[in-house]
């Protein structure tokens, strides 16, 4: 019987790759607070979007832990600048169209 080959990479080449791809500009990667991942900035954009629909209104102060991240207050305005139009940002709060109408249908009762 002939050994099979193994196609595995080891993780300390992984992070080697990463770490060039990221010094070469190739690729624009965020690491979490436990350096345990790398996020993309279309992940951290879709990340955002999922907890303010399932929360309706969130603080854009809360988001840094809620996503495990590290941010300097102008890199995370950066991304909240990338969401759609069903997220709105208001006094630094971040809500939904279907939570400012209900607030809306409130203040006309």
């Amino acid at each position: 019987m002939q050994e099979e080959k193994s196609n595995n990479i080891s993780e300390r080449v992984v992070v080697e790759i990463v770490q060039k791809l990221l010094k070469q500009q190739y690729v624009q990667l965020i690491y979490t607070r436990d350096g345990q991942e790398y996020i993309t900035p279309e992940k951290l954009v879709a990340m955002i979007k999922a907890l303010v629909m399932q929360h309706h209104k969130l603080s854009v102060n809360q988001l840094p832990d809620l996503l495990n991240v590290n941010f300097q207050e102008d890199r995370l305005e950066y991304f909240v600048g990338l969401l759609d139009n069903e997220v709105m940002k208001v006094n630094g709060e971040l809500m939904t169209q279907e939570y400012l109408n209900s607030v809306c249908l409130q203040i006309e009762e």
